[in-house]
């Protein structure tokens, strides 16, 4: 007999289903869903308590209690599990089955040996990473549905009118087909043990006499129908009358929308072959009796949640609010502040209050933060991949290094490992990771010992032997930490070489690995961990499916990653009063008095179908269709159809089982706005939850909002922990002025203090400072108190800057020769900088200046805080770009010696720039790439682009009317304050100037070499945006007055770009065009050639790169005096969030890596607070 029991969440389904158990006292097995096992036990125990207490009550024999009520006689069991008890009752579990770790890695191996060029569509996809799990969940998919490949191929057949559809179902059948041959005659995998299980039913002494519930189910897969048809119809034989058990949602035809899950399980039941829909089958109702005590409004909120046409709620709503944050920071804090609410004022225990969140990856983990803010911990109910582990990141990570050759990147990323030999040594990881940096360490050069020091102490500087014990010790120290943090990596090494010499298989290599693997888990006490026993498992898959091929490590490290990112594990909560989040899916919480609803926004709840499918629902509308033509029966492909429509309807069902559980509150949030200040609209739901509560207006059809603002500062700072108070501080300054502060704020200040003398003074004062900058702070537009002089002076001085470089400063010219020998150096002479006054408490660049002026907060946080860059090591353009600037100016000052530019030929140019370009690649990049082709892609590039640059400079300099040039040219620029003392000094260094003689007047022009796209655009200049052309203009004619004592003496006439890169060849001569500003008489007079490569600008709304001399003057004007506002004020404490923004590509927010910190959106203008 089948029964089916029916019912909505207002009824305790959990507590009819145990007492049913009780009462009859037979052997039971309640089948639930894999996530809802543990919460199935803890009911199964609570409500055989109960029924023990109600039967005490009833004063019935107790001897007899003990027997009816036991839970002997009670197993909770997922589809897994009773198979497993039944293949260890007759055999089967010797049986090697393939899970999705095995599936991922035999499709691996499938895909790399199909022949891609006869896919039709998936060609480009079946060699990517990642396709494997795709084909698997597809495979995994269609075979619960029971089809096989033969059925694919027939859904292609039935598709040929639609090109891709066919060619992708034509090539998920080969694949399938592939994967079958694969497994078939040694394995099987999980899909197939459905099948073995299904064979053993009616053998199985273990599944008779007894009756089975199925309870928490939405609907089943093919493979679950057999699985029930198969037990069904043994109960059915049965003497001792077994029945299988149903409890599902339904609500006998109403809300068909949303329960109609429950009627498809019905009728597919009353479907099942052997059974008879009208004798075997009995349809009731669960009991009033059981129906769940809660309030008004949620009683109503469950009884109308997806109604078409809610009713309208008479009472009053006082269990349920909505609130409406800006951001999903605000959100997470009115979040934290509720449920702080209900544990401190309501009492609540935390395993009362339950969270719901479809957007994991990002509010989840905001939320945790601010919750840590009160002491409060959260348990997220997730499964998540073991390849995310650290352990697991440092076994991958060593196999990278081996295969990429040791690359810096690959190294420094498994050092910083926490598994790493040195990770725990003081400062090991950082002095290794600034050393590599500092010296350019690569490849090979890391098994070698490291022969370069960085330092002396500067009290040894003029003691040689002390400065040789220091660099004999500084060089000892950095190779013990790198020979000990590349041992493991060398032990990996020498096990692959020798697996390569000796043409070893996986089997055997992995023999070796697995011995390594075990070395490294004992020393990190890991033997007992599941994270090792599923490594182990994955290893032993890898051996068992692929352990007779060669051993190649690109194969092996593919199988391996592959292998261990199929492998998911659950977390278990650490206590039974744990404070619990999870999706709206996943969630199967027992009774709970409070839920808390994160992001009810569009898409999110409810979640939009994201879920990776290769064939769409509507694809599978088509195939159905052709089927349904051409035959009566129903379609073998309708379980598969169903399975996309259902998820639907399960995420319906998932999200009204959720509102409908708890008995006392509900609180629900939604955003207004992401952090980029994008639109982010409400969920549907929430028009529904004004129908149900809102009061209608003149129109009828109306209904006022319940919704409430989140507000964006609280009136009560109860301080929980340091944390918490320094953040609840930091948002009160952050939007207030200083004469607001409350007393539960003034508390709070004062309990920092106290705090101080109790624990670690330095961590806490490090904060307090931080507060010191908050206070100032007024509405992030602007800050009305600037940073104060003495703490600028701290940040931003050249007494500062000198003490942080003291230790990178080279020793004597001994050491900066050898240096430079082995690097070329970075260091310019001072001896070519000019402007020789005193340094001013300001030190500045151009590049700074621009900075500052783009943002004054970037500014402060990059050179005032100065956060520490994890960037990886690696070979730039900036880098390609100090090659090329080397190569150029070794070629012009040789050119320039003797006046050679007349005389040379174009073969000559080439050919001593090809003696400059393999000079410094063979000083510095064989050093850098060995045994790759990096090196020499790089040298050819950057010989292709310097060759046409020196062709373009040399055919100017053969005809122009140049007196000479100087290159890099040093520079100070004094800035001079109110009190006409020295208040800034801009240094720099200029790539190339040309001087020339017209018309009895010292000119000069400007040229500055960039490897990426830069080009002059007035508008840029006179926002402020670009400067650093005009800088170089101020600084030279300064010097020049400052040497001369004349302001007419020498002038500039012209200053330009050089875009030193591939694509500045879209001329018909293929030249390299400069790109600037020059006098337009003075560029005809200098030479032809020189004028023809002046570029025009293409923004004819400001002056061409050719103009008057009043034009030219203007900008000179324009921005030595935005120079000087600037330097005044950095120097006045101005720290204001302003980004300036010109145009899409003058936009200061574009790529900023500090937008997290200051939280600004240009969409708005302004930062996002509340």
């Amino acid at each position: 007999m089948i029964n089916v029991f029916y019912g909505r969440e207002n009824l305790n389904k959990e507590e009819f289903i145990y007492n049913r158990i009780f009462e009859k006292n037979k052997r039971s097995i309640v089948i639930v869903p894999d996530q809802y096992g543990l919460e199935a036990e803890k009911a199964a125990l609570k409500y055989a308590r109960e029924y023990r207490a109600a039967q005490s009550t009833e004063k019935k024999n107790q001897s007899m209690l003990s027997s009816q009520i036991s839970l002997i006689n009670v197993e909770i069991k997922t589809f897994s599990r009773l198979m497993h008890d039944v293949f260890n009752e007759l055999g089967g579990l010797n049986t090697i089955y393939v899970d999705r770790v095995g599936r991922e890695i035999i499709l691996s191996k499938v895909l790399r040996e199909l022949d891609y060029k006869k896919m039709h569509v998936f060609a480009n996809q079946i060699r990517k990473p990642g396709f494997a799990k795709v084909i698997g969940d597809f495979i995994s998919q269609v075979k619960l549905e029971n089809l096989s490949p033969k059925d694919i191929a027939r859904m292609a057949e039935l598709s040929r009118d639609e090109i891709e559809l066919y060619g992708k179902l034509a090539d998920l059948a080969v694949i399938f087909e592939a994967y079958e041959d694969a497994l078939k005659g040694t394995f099987s995998d999980n899909e197939d043990r459905y099948n073995g299980f299904i064979n053993k039913i009616e053998a199985s002494k273990y599944l008779s006499s007894v009756d089975f519930w199925f309870y928490g189910f939405d609907s089943f897969t093919g493979k679950a129908y057999k699985i029930i048809e198969g037990l069904a119809n043994k109960a059915k034989r049965s003497k001792e009358g077994s029945t299988l058990n149903f409890v599902i949602n339904y609500d006998g035809g109403r809300r068909e929308h949303l329960f109609e899950a429950g009627q498809i399980i019905i009728s597919r039941l009353k479907r099942m072959q052997g059974i008879d829909a009208t004798k075997d089958i009995r349809i009731s109702q669960v009991g009033d009796e059981h129906e769940i005590q809660k309030a008004d409004d949620l009683k109503h909120l469950e009884d109308n949640l997806y109604k078409l046409t809610p009713d309208q709620f008479n009472g009053k709503r006082e269990n349920i609010r909505i609130i409406k944050a800006q951001n999903a920071y605000y959100e997470a804090e009115a979040c934290a502040a509720h449920i702080r609410e209900l544990l401190r004022e309501r009492n609540f225990r935390k395993r009362d209050i339950a969270i719901l969140c479809n957007d994991g990856d990002s509010r989840i983990s905001i939320l945790k933060r601010i919750l840590q803010d009160y002491d409060i911990e959260l348990f997220v109910d997730s499964r998540k991949p073991i390849s995310k582990e650290p352990f697991v990141r440092y076994l991958i990570s060593a196999f990278d290094v081996i295969g990429k050759k040791y690359s810096t990147y690959y190294v420094i990323n498994f050092i910083k490992n926490p598994f790493s030999t040195v990770f725990n040594e003081d400062l090991a990881v950082e002095k290794l990771d600034a050393y590599a940096r500092r010296h350019r360490i690569q490849g090979n050069m890391w098994k070698k010992d490291f022969i370069y020091f960085d330092s002396v102490m500067r009290e040894n500087r003029q003691n040689s032997e002390s400065i040789d014990n220091e660099k004999r010790e500084s060089i000892a120290e950095i190779n013990n930490l790198r020979k000990k943090a590349i041992e493991p990596l060398l032990q990996l090494e020498n096990i692959v070489n020798i697996s390569r010499k000796n043409k070893a298989t996986v089997r055997a290599f992995a023999g070796k690995y697995f011995a390594y693997l075990k070395e490294i888990a004992n020393l990190n006490n890991l033997e007992n961990d599941v994270l090792w026993k599923s490594i182990v498992s994955t290893m032993d898959q890898i051996v068992e499916l692929i352990g007779d091929e060669r051993f190649e490590l690109d194969i092996f490290r593919e199988a391996f990653f592959t292998g261990l990112q199929a492998v998911t594990v659950g977390n278990t909560p650490p206590s039974v009063d744990d404070l619990l989040v999870g999706s709206t899916q996943r969630t199967r919480t027992g009774p709970i008095k409070s839920l808390v609803v994160l992001g009810m926004n569009e898409g999110l709840i409810p979640k939009q179908n994201e879920q990776e499918s290769l064939i769409t629902k509507y694809e599978l509308s088509l195939v159905e269709k052709q089927n349904s033509d051409s035959e009566d029966t129903d379609s073998i492909f309708s379980g598969l159809i169903a399975k996309t429509e259902n998820l639907d309807r399960e995420e319906r069902l998932a999200i009204y089982r959720n509102f409908s559980k708890p008995t006392e509150d509900i609180w629900i949030s939604f955003i207004s706005n992401n952090l980029k200040g994008e639109e982010q609209l409400p969920s549907e739901l929430i028009d529904d939850f004004n129908k149900m509560f809102g009061e209608k207006t003149d129109d009828k059809s109306m209904f006022t909002s319940i919704v409430e603002r989140s507000p964006v500062s609280k009136k009560d700072y109860i301080v929980e922990s340091p944390q918490g108070a320094l953040t609840n501080l930091a948002r009160f300054y952050s939007l207030n002025n200083s004469e607001n502060i409350t007393p539960e704020l003034a508390a709070g200040e004062v309990w920092i203090e106290e705090f101080k003398n109790y624990r670690d003074a330095n961590a806490i004062n490090m904060k307090l400072g931080a507060l010191d900058i908050l206070k100032n702070v007024r509405d992030y537009e602007y800050v009305e108190e600037p940073l104060s002089r003495d703490l600028i002076t701290k940040l931003y001085s050249s007494d500062r800057y000198k003490n942080e470089n003291e230790a990178i400063e080279t020793l004597g010219s001994e050491e900066k020769s050898s240096s430079d020998e082995k690097f070329g150096s970075d260091e310019k002479s001072d001896s070519n900088v000019i402007g020789k006054t005193a340094d001013a408490p300001l030190r500045l660049s151009p590049s700074k200046l621009e900075q500052f002026s783009r943002c004054p907060y970037k500014y402060f946080v990059n050179f005032g805080l100065k956060p520490a860059s994890n960037e990886p090591i690696e070979y730039k353009n900036t880098d390609i770009g100090t090659f090329m600037h080397d190569v150029m100016e070794k070629f012009c000052l040789w050119a320039d010696d003797g006046n050679k530019w007349v005389e040379l030929k174009s073969e000559d140019v080439h050919a001593k720039i090809d003696e400059f370009v393999d000079n410094f690649s063979e000083r510095n990049l064989s050093l850098l790439f060995p045994q790759t082709g990096q090196e020499r892609y790089i040298t050819e590039r950057v010989r292709g682009v310097v060759r046409r640059a020196a062709d373009t400079l040399h055919s100017f300099r053969k005809t122009g009317n140049i007196d000479h040039s100087e290159y890099e040219k040093g520079f100070k620029y004094q800035i001079y304050g109110t009190d006409e003392k020295p208040a800034a000094t801009i240094h720099g260094f200029v790539d190339r100037i040309d001087y020339m003689n017209v018309n009895e007047e010292q000119i000069f022009t400007i040229i500055d070499y960039k490897t990426g796209e830069k080009s002059f655009k007035g508008k840029y200049i006179e926002g402020g945006y670009d400067l650093q052309l005009f800088i170089y203009v101020a600084a030279i004619e300064a010097e020049a007055d400052e040497k001369n004592g004349d302001s007419g003496n020498l002038k500039a006439m012209g200053a330009f770009y050089i875009n030193l890169n591939d694509e500045n060849r879209n001329n018909r001569d293929g030249e390299f065009k400069m790109n600037g500003a020059v006098v337009e008489e003075i560029g005809e007079i200098i030479g032809k050639n020189y004028a023809k490569l002046i570029s025009r600008a293409k923004d004819k709304s400001y002056p061409a790169a050719s103009m008057s001399k009043e034009e030219f003057d203007k900008y000179k004007t324009d921005v030595a005096h935005q120079v000087t506002e600037l330097c005044h004020s950095i120097m006045e404490g101005d720290v204001a969030i302003r980004p300036l923004k010109i145009d899409a590509e003058a936009d200061a927010c574009k790529y900023c890596e500090f937008g997290d910190i200051c939280r600004y959106s240009s969409y708005y203008n302004k930062v996002l607070v509340g």
